[in-house]
């Protein structure tokens, strides 16, 4: 048997899921080439610098709390910079509901001030979810299976009023969708996730996410602009012809991406899309570092002032408010409107920056966790898959399905049995 140190591993896309497979394999030793398509790193988690303010590619953020994350860089060095502890929601009439978060450790007065929004039955509810919420295992969340988050959310006994006026406005935000059809288990997750950790943007754009990754692949090679026509047992062909040759590969791409890539039927993986509408004002806001959330009442999600949470989003005296919506039909001048509405100025003071249609944001269908494996069993033992679609969608998620990738090039090479489908 070849040593290791031999083996020979294509990374097909440079996402965190992509990249999260280099580094493991590279750390153990692996020879890794990463071909990506477009002109830079990172997939959807990326930055744009424009006039002084920084965009991220459609309004993201990052949880210290998330075990991936956090095993993959230090948070520290991303310079964090914290939401606000909780979130507003914009009511119909305008105006806005505050919901703070208990900050861990856990102090009895900081969940009196919290449980002030529910009513008896939804306290009964939520002595029933404690348990799980503030639990450290964040996977534990995943072994609640088969039932959406409203029905859920319903048999537990949440109120109409707490499900309307504050979990479906929030949860719509984070999962893109109004019907609350995403698994229970995704919303366990997400909910444990922000009570036990900070939501933050890195201070110079979510960029830095994949930027440090990459800083640490070392002798890998990263090419830029090379797009992967097909892939084989042995090697990958690129646009202009150049093959490369492998002895193992991740296909870290969309699902949608497979069956051309491998001549195999891909994944039936459905997406949710959104948009992010930026503008710029040098005018008074009615804003701090919380997000505002709505409800089904109006296509937008979420809006967030950038600089309020990260200074240097924006140049000394601009502001640079966040607007993202469901779907990717929504106008700027609606998505303007809306947004000076709630931060209480005049639509004619925001300036419009950029805006970032993303139709394939979030998979519909996911592994969940422990259900995901870290490849297609219809592949070659040589193709393995990454993606947050294999897992749960999120950045934990993306870079949970990389580790588990290379773990099972490691495994299959070792000749070790495969640990993906319970790791």
């Amino acid at each position: 048997m070849k040593s290791h140190g031999q083996q020979r591993v294509t990374v097909v896309g440079a996402g965190l899921a992509g990249l999260a497979a280099a580094a493991y394999l590279v750390s153990n030793r692996f020879h890794v080439t990463i071909v990506e398509a477009s002109e830079r790193i990172g997939g959807l988690v990326t930055t744009d610098h424009l006039d002084g303010f920084y965009l991220d590619r459609g309004f993201q953020v990052a949880l210290d709390s998330y075990p991936e994350l956090r095993r993959m860089v230090p948070i520290d060095s991303l310079a964090p910079r914290e939401f606000a502890r909780g979130f507003e929601v914009v009511r119909r009439d305008l105006s806005r509901r505050a919901v703070a978060l208990p900050r861990p450790p856990f102090r009895a007065r900081q969940f009196a001030d919290l449980l002030s929004n529910f009513n008896m039955g939804d306290l009964r509810c939520l002595a029933r979810l404690a348990p799980r919420l503030v639990r450290r295992d964040a996977q534990s969340a995943f072994e609640v299976r088969g039932r959406t988050t409203e029905a859920y959310l319903r048999e537990c006994g949440l109120s109409e009023q707490t499900l309307e006026g504050l979990a479906r406005p929030f949860l719509r935000g984070v999962f893109l969708e109004d019907g609350l059809q995403t698994p229970a288990s995704m919303a366990l997750f997400v909910a444990q996730s922000f009570l036990r950790g900070r939501a933050f943007v890195p201070s110079t754009g979510m960029a830095e996410i994949p930027s440090l990754i990459a800083g640490r692949l070392g002798t890998a090679a990263i090419r830029l602009g090379a797009k992967v026509v097909s892939v084989s047992d042995s090697s990958v062909v690129l646009a202009d012809g150049e093959e490369i040759g492998h002895d193992w590969a991740v296909l870290a791409v969309k699902s949608s991406q497979l069956a051309g890539l491998t001549g195999e039927s891909g994944l039936d993986t459905s997406y949710r899309s959104t948009s992010t509408h930026y503008f710029a004002t040098e005018s008074e806001l009615a804003a701090g570092k919380a997000v505002l959330v709505a409800s089904s009442w109006t296509p937008v999600a979420t809006i967030a002032v950038m600089d309020m949470v990260a200074p240097s989003y924006a140049p000394k005296g601009a502001h640079l408010v966040s607007v993202s919506t469901l779907g990717t039909e929504t106008s700027d001048g609606t998505a303007a409107e809306f947004a000076a509405d709630a931060l209480r100025t005049d639509a004619s003071n925001l300036s419009h920056l950029r805006t970032y249609r993303i139709t394939e944001a979030l998979p519909v269908s996911f592994g969940g966790g422990r259900l995901g494996r870290p490849y297609f069993p219809a592949f070659s033992k040589r193709l393995f898959l990454a993606g947050d679609y294999l897992q749960n969608p999120s950045i934990d998620g993306a870079l949970r399905s990389g580790r588990l990738a290379a773990e099972a090039v490691m495994a299959a090479h070792w000749g070790l049995p495969e640990r993906g489908a319970s790791a």
